[in-house]
């Protein structure tokens, strides 16, 4: 997914195209969720927070 983002990116840039812009947008959200899944399904082991 981030090779996506990436890659959408620099084919933005370069093109300046309104479809790489919309694959980058919805692939950063699909990144900012999946890491919010897998951390709201992470055991909570803060060991400073005692």
């Amino acid at each position: 997914m981030g090779g996506v983002a990436l890659v959408a990116g620099v084919a933005g840039l370069i093109t300046a195209g309104e479809l790489a812009l919309a694959v980058l947008f919805y692939a950063a959200i699909a990144l900012w969720l999946m890491a919010t899944v897998r951390h709201a399904f992470a055991p909570f082991n803060a060991e400073a927070l005692k």
